[in-house]
């Protein structure tokens, strides 16, 4: 390894070590405030102060975060830092060794294990595979909970122990027992801890918090965190039992809601259909009243119709009728009035024919005067002028006969034309 650059670098440029976990292992105050007040007297404060550089033109602090922190107290804008070339593990590395103590406290031991932890996530570092143990003593980087392995299938099993821990970090975080390296009180502690956050343990109202465990021997540091972590443990299975319950008291009323909807929807559809079924029976009863009242006004119709056929049929008869009364009436009154017109030659006739009976029967009592007379002795001559006067009376009337002929043959003839 090539010998370190002396470099001095600005303090906005110099960045904590990644590994660095300022919530687990704060700044010491107390001890920064002590650096201040040597920062100028001693002449090797800064030395042994290592870092790299990264992109950015930035520096990286293997260790010394307190000391830079008394620097920026005291107003300086730069320190000298060895910089060289160094690994993600040999930052972490540097880190664990520059904070052993033969009295290692909790927060550095915190820090330590959590950062080892990470890193071995991330393939950063390696530790020796567990040895036959109980399942229940084996962690899964990055988890601190014992058997909790990766959900997902894309991240890797990485197993470790509290022993592997104590393994990699060496040091103030081992001890030997037979030949073998155990892991100090400070890992157990640390690991036990880191659990109970990663649980989100609540004791008092309050999520368990590296605060919680200041002040207090590392021996007896794992014992309460896991009796915290019991207690923790105890209380969430009763919760899940009432969480259960009250998941199944309202999976209860879920279905009881569920069931009850159904029922409103069964009514509902049920309403429906009863509506359907009345818009129906009200339609059809419509459509039968419709069909009813067009069967009456037809039926009405056909008896109209057949009333007005009956009454045409007596209009033609009563038509008929009339007219066969007026033409009878008609021809009554011609008849009567032929009758009275007749009448008159009636009268006529009568005159005639009471001419002509007189005048018969007077001829016949001139036939019995001229019968006498001829029986008498007349002279010829008288007795001539006598049959000369019966000659010319008979040619007179002769013509008269003639002329009554022909006039009754022509009335009669007019009668005929006039049917």
């Amino acid at each position: 390894m090539s010998l370190p650059e002396i470099v001095m670098v600005t303090l906005n440029k110099i960045r904590p070590n990644p590994w660095r976990d300022f919530v687990l292992n704060p700044i010491d105050a107390a001890e920064v405030a002590l650096l201040e007040a040597s920062i100028d007297s001693t002449k090797e404060f800064w030395v042994g102060v290592y870092g790299r550089k990264v992109p950015g033109g930035f520096v990286e602090l293997a260790f010394g975060h307190n000391r830079l922190e008394a620097a920026k107290n005291k107003k300086r804008t730069s320190i000298p830092i060895a910089v060289r070339e160094l690994t993600d593990e040999e930052m972490l590395v540097r880190m664990v060794k520059e904070n052993e103590q033969s009295d290692l406290s909790f927060r550095i031991a915190l820090e330590a294990v959590s950062a080892a932890v990470r890193a071995l996530a991330e393939g950063k570092i390696g530790v020796p595979a567990p040895e036959r143990t109980n399942p229940a003593s084996i962690r899964y980087a990055p988890s601190f909970v014992p058997d909790k392995k990766p959900t997902s299938g894309t991240v890797p099993e990485v197993p470790y122990t509290a022993s592997t821990l104590a393994v990699f970090l060496g040091g103030a975080y081992a001890t030997e027992n037979k030949g073998h390296k155990e892991p100090q009180h400070s890992v157990k502690a640390a690991l036990a801890v880191l659990e109970a956050i990663e649980r989100k343990v609540i004791v008092d109202d309050k999520v368990v918090t590296p605060a919680r465990f200041d002040g207090m021997p590392v021996t007896a540091i794992s014992t309460e965190a896991h009796r915290m972590i019991k207690q923790h443990e105890r209380l969430q299975m009763a919760q899940t039992k009432t969480a259960e319950q009250i998941t199944e008291y309202n999976a209860g009323v879920a279905e009881n809601a569920r069931l009850v909807k159904e029922a409103e929807k069964v009514l509902e559809d049920a309403q429906i259909a009863k509506n359907l079924a009345d818009a129906a029976a009200k339609r059809d009863k419509e459509n039968k009243e419709k069909e009813e009242q067009k069967r009456l006004t037809k039926d009405a119709l056909d008896a109209a119709e057949e009333e007005a056929k009956e009454a045409r049929k007596d209009l033609v008869i009563y038509e008929r009728e009339g007219s066969a009364k007026i033409k009878e009436a008609e021809e009554e009154q011609k008849r009567e009035e032929k009758k009275a017109a007749y009448e008159n030659i009636l009268s006529g006739v009568h005159s005639v024919v009471g001419v002509a009976n007189r005048t018969a029967e007077e001829h016949g009592a001139f036939y019995e005067k001229v019968r006498t007379l001829s029986k008498k002795d007349i002279t010829l001559s008288d007795r001539q002028r006598v049959i000369t006067a019966f000659q010319e009376a008979a040619v007179r009337c002769e013509r008269l006969g003639n002329l009554m002929e022909v006039s009754l043959k022509g009335l009669t003839k007019i009668k005929r034309e006039k049917k």
